[in-house]
């Protein structure tokens, strides 16, 4: 009698992973090379991988035919690599500062990634509109990072109070100089007839605005205040003779005069 002894087939295994151990896992496959069979190892319950239930590293997974078929187990080599959350800077800004350039606080590890939130625009804040803690998410492109998050705080920005300022000049008055602290906060003037923070009204007339604009530094808007110049009076002289006798009586000078 002759006895044929075959050779047992040996699965071909497909790769899989890398994984991350946040990631949902995946089916494992009951065929393979036309043999059917069941897995084993770290992670595997019911021929389904949990990268999480593995844990950081790599695992041999144990693929073993049914009986009755001429069939030798295989193995495959999985690696799970660790979920991380990058660690975002945060900032106190006013919501009349400029643009702030997000990734100043970006986690060095993750260089890449997407911002998201109110007033965000790609890597952008803007905390015009903004006020109090604004959340904003940061997605790393690595895909084994997990969402991260930071806080913004944006303050209000404080409006000045003008004071010390006249409401009305005349424009054959001196110049005269303007506060430039208002309500706490220092700046400096601009407009018609401001120079280095002195305002002239010579040659202006009517309703004049005049602009405070804060130093940096201060979370604060711009005010503007209003100063009314009135042209200069030219008295018309009447009721005087034009000429007089030197042994006359004493004229009497009238206090009045008509303006033009």
């Amino acid at each position: 009698m002759d006895v044929t002894i075959n050779e047992p087939t040996v699965p071909a295994m497909s790769p899989i992973g890398p994984f991350c151990t946040n990631d949902t896992g995946l089916a494992l496959p009951t065929n393979n090379s036309g043999v059917n069979g069941n897995w084993s190892g770290p992670g595997v319950a019911g021929n389904f991988f949990n990268p999480g239930a593995a844990g950081v590293g790599t695992h041999t997974l144990t693929f073993t035919p049914t009986p009755g078929q001429c069939a030798a187990s295989n193995t495959l080599q999985v690696i799970v690599e660790p979920t991380d959350t990058p660690v975002l800077g945060t900032a106190t800004v006013c919501e009349t500062d400029p643009n702030l350039d997000l990734t100043t606080l970006q986690d060095p590890t993750y260089p890449i990634g997407t911002w998201a939130g109110p007033g965000v625009t790609g890597s952008s804040f803007d905390p015009s509109g903004q006020s109090g803690n604004v959340v904003l998410t940061f997605q790393a492109l690595d895909p084994c990072a997990d969402l991260a998050s930071t806080n913004i705080t944006v303050n209000p920005a404080i409006a000045p109070v003008i004071s010390g300022v006249p409401a009305s000049i005349c424009e054959s008055d001196p110049a005269i100089n303007l506060p430039t602290t208002q309500s706490g906060v220092t700046g400096n003037w601009s407009g018609q007839g401001v120079g280095g923070n002195s305002f002239d009204p010579t040659g202006l007339s009517g309703n004049i605005t005049l602009t405070f604009t804060p130093n940096a530094g201060f979370c604060a808007s711009t005010a503007t205040t209003t100063i009314n110049v009135t042209p200069e009076t030219t008295p018309v002289i009447s009721g005087i003779p034009a000429s007089i006798c030197e042994s006359a009586a004493a004229l009497s000078l009238g206090t009045a005069r008509s303006s033009r």
